[in-house]
């Protein structure tokens, strides 16, 4: 569960312990991928709050706890600043983000490349991802899932239609290629996040012409564990039918701490 909480105490870092989304940034996300890797990245509560649903109602005052203690802490801050901006990192507000990995431990530097490119964006700032198509792809998938749990679709989806145009599917490509099966779920599944309907529409009629292997084998055993599933490997939705949901409590429990935090927004 992508869990939060926030604390007024910063801890005695260094620069160099710190990813700089905004140099002039007034927090610092502590983002546990798991139980024993973390990043810190300092940002923006004003580029969170605008572009993202979750962010804007858990950074908010009268709704969350984190919100209250990021709002004490700054408000004591710029008694003795000016500007926030010039505020030492180690001295902002902190608020923790937990389980934010996705897939399994030996991958969580793409969860991680993933998850700062979401920042970058949201901060107008990204920093592209780099290497051959199917691990952009790979990137850019595990980029939608993180739009979708923080309620940052919008904006997140402006930037891969303008920067993998080339790359989204082309109507009359699928069934000529017959692409990986992989390949066509995090196409499907950026689609379906990211409102790309002509991908949807292609992509998923490619899925029931090609076919899946785990409809094939009869994979729908969802009491079966597996941490290292990605959110494409289940489409929700009804997508695949009678396997709607996925085995990993991870990904069920990320997706409802999300939908609880968004419905505060509203």
């Amino acid at each position: 569960m992508p869990s939060s909480t926030a604390s007024n105490r910063g801890w005695n870092l260094s620069p160099n312990d710190i990813v700089f989304i905004d140099h002039q940034g007034d927090l610092l996300l502590h983002v546990k991928y798991c139980e024993d890797i973390f990043q810190r990245y300092r940002v923006s509560t004003s580029a969170l709050c605008s572009h993202s649903f979750y962010f804007s109602a858990l950074l908010d005052s009268a709704k969350f706890s984190e919100g209250m203690v990021v709002e004490s802490k700054l408000a004591e801050l710029r008694k003795q600043y000016p500007d926030i901006g010039k505020v030492p990192a180690q001295e902002l507000p902190v608020v923790t983000l937990s389980d934010v990995g996705v897939g399994p431990k030996t991958a969580v530097s793409s969860s991680e490349e993933a998850f700062r490119l979401c920042l970058g964006i949201i901060h107008e700032s990204p920093l592209l991802p780099t290497g051959n198509r199917a691990r952009v792809r790979f990137i850019y998938a595990l980029l939608a899932h993180y739009a979708e749990v923080y309620a940052a679709t919008a904006i997140v989806a402006k930037h891969v239609e303008s920067r993998w145009p080339d790359n989204l599917c082309k109507a009359s490509d699928p069934l000529t290629v017959k692409p990986t099966e992989i390949k066509i779920r995090q196409e499907l599944y950026m689609g379906l996040v990211l409102g790309f309907r002509k991908v949807t529409s292609v992509y998923s009629a490619v899925l029931v012409v090609l076919g899946s292997r785990r409809w094939i084998e009869g994979h729908d055993d969802h009491s079966t564990t597996d941490d290292g599933e990605y959110p494409w490997d289940y489409l929700l939705g009804g997508v695949e039918g009678r396997w709607p949901v996925p085995k990993c409590p991870a990904l069920v429990n990320m997706r409802q701490r999300s939908l609880h935090i968004v419905a505060t927004a509203y």
